[in-house]
């Protein structure tokens, strides 16, 4: 009888993301290991599911709910949380409350020449 193993390489934590299942009808979900690459093989496998928080668990306003060690974090410097889990603002009509906007001109004004000599018309298909 002959074996054959394929090896593969010791995976740390980095190889992985992690993400949550959807909730289940009593707001319990699993936290899940995703590889970061296509055809990743660890010689120890991948980490198991875990119970993840509940559903309905929220962090306080300023963190986040760190997936990896499943507790609430700070927010990283330059970014906040209203708290409440649940709402992402990537898109609204109005601005949220306590949410400023800030303009900032990231071309330097002699890359932007509106002089009428360098406009030219868009050619007519």
């Amino acid at each position: 009888m002959q074996l054959f193993y394929a090896f593969g390489r010791k995976c740390v934590p980095e190889d992985f993301q992690y993400e949550y299942t959807k909730c289940d009808e009593n707001g319990q979900r699993w936290r899940v290991a995703v590889p970061k690459m296509d055809n990743l093989e660890c010689d120890d496998g991948v980490p198991l599911p875990i119970r993840g928080v509940n559903c309905s668990f929220t962090c306080d306003a300023g963190m986040y709910l760190d997936i990896v060690t499943q507790r609430c974090q700070l927010c990283p410097k330059g970014t906040y949380s209203l708290g409440g889990g649940g709402i992402r603002y990537d898109v609204f009509d109005k601005i949220p409350p306590n949410f400023e906007v800030e303009n900032i001109n990231i071309l330097p004004e002699k890359n932007a020449d509106t002089s009428k000599e360098s406009l030219e018309d868009c050619p007519k298909r």
